[in-house]
């Protein structure tokens, strides 16, 4: 069985050959708000582990099966890490540091991911939608990206160097929905970021019920 020490040592492979996502546990043990402390927002770490994922169907670019695995809470002797979770229209944001070398954050399918460069950085999930008629910012409503901009260059500040993901660089092709896992690795002493882009396919029948199922896409760095 896979740990989370074979994504640090190789994340783009790993995400080549599994689908990941974070687990909902996670932000449910969260209540959606960063584990910090300090005026930085510094992060705290937390225990993981790496578990099969349940109730999905994963394919690869082929369409054949691939492993579905998700990253859950743990108890002692879990692998330590980072974990960012997201809210609706809102910005969630922490500093990681050299306490972990693993770093999770909530699936995106319309939110912004932004994150600094180096050995201790700055990471933001920014989700905001539009207004409706009543003047007020929506759930599923279409995203509002300048907002999300506007809010990363606030958090990160502006002209500081560091990467960012947004909705336009991970559409899928055919307006198939898109479904995005980004993880960061420490490794000599600094922080990199990459991302696996999924499709949402038709359900699947899997062991007599049917299923969601997700195609994977591509794997690429967070540039």
């Amino acid at each position: 069985m896979p740990s989370i020490a074979e994504i640090v040592v190789h994340p783009k492979t790993f995400l080549k050959l599994n689908a990941l996502w974070p687990s909902g546990h996670l932000n449910m043990q969260a209540r959606g708000n960063p584990a910090t402390f300090g005026p930085d927002g510094t992060a705290q770490v937390i225990p993981l582990t790496l578990r099969p994922k349940p109730g999905v169907q994963c394919l690869d670019k082929s369409g054949a099966s691939m492993p579905c695995w998700e990253i859950a809470p743990a108890g002692l002797g879990g692998h330590l890490g980072y974990y960012l979770p997201w809210q609706p229209n809102s910005t969630k944001t922490m500093v990681i540091g050299d306490k972990a070398d693993f770093f999770i954050t909530d699936t995106m399918n319309g939110c912004t991911f932004a994150a600094g460069t180096g050995g201790t950085v700055r990471v933001a999930h920014v989700n905001f939608n539009t207004f409706n008629d009543d003047g007020l910012r929506e759930e599923g409503r279409p995203i509002d990206q300048g907002h999300m901009d506007a809010e990363v260059n606030r958090v990160m500040g502006i002209g500081t160097p560091g990467v960012a993901l947004r909705k336009a660089n991970y559409l899928v092709a055919n307006g198939d929905f898109p479904n995005v896992t980004v993880v960061g690795v420490r490794r000599g002493g600094m922080w990199t970021f990459a991302y696996q882009k999924r499709a949402m396919t038709e359900p699947s029948r899997v062991g007599g019920a049917m299923v969601p199922a997700y195609r994977l896409v591509s794997v690429h760095n967070v540039r």
